[in-house]
């Protein structure tokens, strides 16, 4: 189920239990906060580790940000630094992790996460894991990039070979929907969780809306400058912001680029 397909094998990375996939694949989803966490601008091509008791499958290359990286760096928008995990998801008001989790678990483990591109729903996902491995639940993460119509594995040997009983889709979407049928009936069938993160409503059960705000945006900056001053004024990060019509994962490419121009040599 759903493919077998092998024309997607060198686009597929499994980590398990904690250790790092064989290849140098960087993984999707780039951003920070509420709206949270960002891809990866470093040199250093890493795969990414999962959270003990995790799989992880797919991902989708920081082409960009790996290509315009020329220096070791200590700028602090770096992939390293922003990539999903690096930065404490910033929760809405009254919403943490734990809460998230436990709603999840009263929709009998089916739940999706919303959001615009860049708004930190890989992130969030990221911030989610551990969390649900404390309450004894299995994940299998399988990240999807734009036109991957079909899984590119067979979940039921998957499980055979490592057992979950979560599944998690990050790009839900980009899955035809015929195979988002297929998918559903499976999980079904199997007493598989699913919890899929997407750009609209794919009628699964909300867990949560991920929104993106200016606010946000200046709260991650902050973070990430730790204290120091960012060489760009707020009326500066606001313009960026705005131009990239609220995707902080581009907005952070770009102060990565402006940090790299302005910074002390």
């Amino acid at each position: 189920m759903i493919s077998d397909d092998t024309r997607h094998s060198d686009a597929v990375r499994l980590a398990a239990d904690g250790t790092s996939a064989p290849n140098s694949l960087l993984k999707k989803g780039a951003t920070a906060g509420s709206s949270s966490s960002a891809g990866e601008k470093s040199g250093e091509n890493t795969a990414g580790q999962a959270s003990s008791g995790t799989q992880t499958l797919g991902g989708q290359l920081f082409q960009r940000a790996a290509k315009r990286e020329t220096t070791p760096s200590a700028n602090p928008f770096c992939t390293r630094c922003v990539r999903p995990g690096a930065l404490p998801f910033i929760f809405t008001p009254g919403e943490n992790a734990e809460t998230l989790v436990r709603r999840l678990r009263e929709n009998g483990w089916w739940g999706e996460i919303v959001g615009e591109h860049g708004a930190g729903k890989s992130a969030l996902l990221v911030a989610l894991v551990p969390a649900i491995h404390r309450t004894g639940r299995k994940t299998l993460l399988v990240e999807l990039h734009d036109a991957q119509r079909r899984l590119p594995l067979d979940l039921d040997r998957q499980c055979r070979l490592n057992p979950f009983d979560l599944l998690i889709v990050d790009g839900y979407e980009q899955l035809s929907r015929w195979n988002r049928f297929r998918l559903k009936r499976l999980c079904r069938r199997r007493g598989w969780g699913l919890l899929a993160a997407v750009h609209a409503s794919v009628g699964i059960p909300l867990l949560y809306r991920v929104v993106a705000t200016g606010e946000l945006a200046a709260k991650i900056v902050d973070r990430l400058m730790a204290g120091q001053a960012p060489p760009f004024d707020a009326a500066e990060l606001a313009g960026c912001f705005a131009r990239h019509r609220g995707n902080l994962r581009e907005t952070l490419f770009d102060l990565y680029d402006l940090y790299e121009k302005r910074r002390p040599r």
